[in-house]
């Protein structure tokens, strides 16, 4: 099991955590490195150094964001074809719901991309500002399960069924029942994402915490120019 935080170098020359950076991270590596069997097969695809340990960690993060990115494109494209398809007075009932998926969407579409982006433009080390994503994924995660909930009460009435929307008169409706559907899988999908990313993100943060270190919120940039 791993037992003590090593600083990895990666390719571009930087590291991970970089120096002066408390971040403990050991816990998390021996609870994977003792849990998961299968670890050191998935090892052997990186070099005998210090970043395979470490390597799962920056890879969820990054899978984590960019597909919770995808799911919020689709959710977010769901309420705009509910807003749109709705113009005319078809459909009669509240469409609140797109209105918030529409909102949520913008809001995971325009943060999460913008956060990987950060790190990919800084001439330093792989990082993250721990407590600014907790409180932000949180509020994705609120904003994704108020869209699945509001929407599962349409999908719980009105579009319980698409097949009584197969008659060609009623092709608008289809469509809708099909897009709110659609909406609510991808909403708590999101939620469940970004959910999951906050949880570990947290579960490092208190980990340090714990053990008497500074929590992963602040940290020197190696080879800043002083002005």
């Amino acid at each position: 099991m791993v037992r003590e935080i090593r600083y990895i170098r990666v390719r571009r020359g930087l590291c991970w955590p970089p120096v002066g950076w408390s971040v403990s991270c050991s816990l998390a590596l021996s609870v994977v490195s003792s849990s998961v069997p299968f670890l050191p097969v998935f090892q052997s695809f990186y070099p005998r150094t210090g970043l395979r340990n470490m390597q799962w960690l920056i890879l969820g993060r990054e899978t984590a964001l960019t597909i919770g990115t995808i799911t919020a494109i689709i959710a977010q494209a769901m309420g705009e074809l509910t807003i749109n398809l709705s113009v005319g007075g078809v459909f009669t009932e509240n469409i609140f719901y797109g209105h918030l998926a529409v909102a949520s969407g913008v809001s995971t579409i325009l943060s999460l991309p913008l956060i990987l982006l950060y790190d990919m433009a800084q001439e330093r080390s792989y990082c993250a500002t721990v407590l600014f994503e907790v409180i932000w994924m949180l509020a994705l995660v609120i904003l994704w399960v108020v869209t699945g909930v509001k929407t599962t009460s349409v999908t719980g009435g009105t579009f319980k069924d698409c097949s009584a929307f197969s008659a060609p008169t009623q092709a608008t409706l289809f469509g809708l029942c099909g897009d709110a559907q659609t909406l609510v899988l991808f909403s708590f999908i999101t939620a469940g994402i970004l959910g999951a990313y906050a949880l570990a993100l947290t579960g490092v943060a208190v980990s340090s915490a714990s053990s008497g270190k500074s929590i992963w919120t602040h940290y020197p940039i190696p080879g800043a120019k002083k002005h």
